[in-house]
């Protein structure tokens, strides 16, 4: 094959209809994952049965990934303390933005309350240079941008979405609890009984590339519940 045949300049495409060197470049790690974990090889539980592996170089291997695991469910029980101050933050935020709305509706209720009645009062005959009719334009008008300020603030109000933002950070706290007591379970069930025969070892790496994708997944759920308004895609 020769340059020309792969050039972009000469228009040739894949079998995609892209153009030859429109693709980026994979990335190292890229291409590896694109191989499959069944490229990679993994010690099997024949390997840490081997004699040449002694006890010492077992307890060190589960010692050290305890290690990582241990922190991956303390992230957890600090990310559902975060959770708990987001919670508290967004009730707070909603009940001010309530008071506000509920406030402004009282007040816009009695600002048209007060020109209807001026409105009533006006008689017909005099409206020319009465300094009533002129108080009854002014309420109208007062009514009307109160009335317009409390629009945008209930608008604001349920964009910001304080009520179910906090509900979503109490959901992402339960499961986040929840993941770290079931993990640390599985652990004191699956390894620690087994320490440090072949056995733990295995189970050690099963449970921490389970830990990892769990978290990859608690992370993605966090942020589905607590969306803004609107960012959904």
């Amino acid at each position: 094959m020769t340059v020309d045949s792969v050039s972009p300049k000469k228009g040739k495409t894949n079998s995609n209809g892209k153009l030859a060197g429109e693709e980026k470049s994979p990335t190292p790690i890229n291409t590896v994952l694109q191989m499959g974990q069944s490229q990679l090889l993994e010690p099997s539980q024949a390997y840490w049965s081997n004699p040449d592996i002694n006890q010492t170089e077992r307890k060190t291997f589960i010692d050290e990934l305890q290690t990582s695991y241990q922190s991956i469910l303390l992230e957890f029980i600090n990310t559902a303390d975060a959770c708990v101050d987001q919670t508290n933050f967004f009730e707070r935020v909603n009940q001010k933005w309530r008071w506000v709305v509920i406030l402004g509706t009282g007040v816009v209720a009695i600002i048209n309350i007060l020109a209807a009645n001026i409105v009533s009062a006006i008689d017909p005959s005099q409206v020319s240079g009465n300094g009533e009719n002129t108080t009854a334009i002014v309420f109208s008008v007062t009514a009307a941008v109160a009335a317009s300020i409390l629009a945008v603030l209930a608008n604001l109000e349920n964009f910001i979405g304080a009520p179910r933002r906090a509900q979503g950070f109490r959901q992402a706290r339960e499961r986040f609890l929840d993941a770290s007591r079931e993990y640390q379970q599985l652990w004191n069930t699956y390894v620690i009984p087994f320490y440090p025969r072949a056995e733990a070892c295995m189970n050690a790496i099963i449970l921490i590339r389970m830990l990892v994708e769990k978290d990859r997944e608690l992370r993605d759920r966090l942020v589905e519940l607590t969306k803004l308004k609107g960012q959904e895609t």
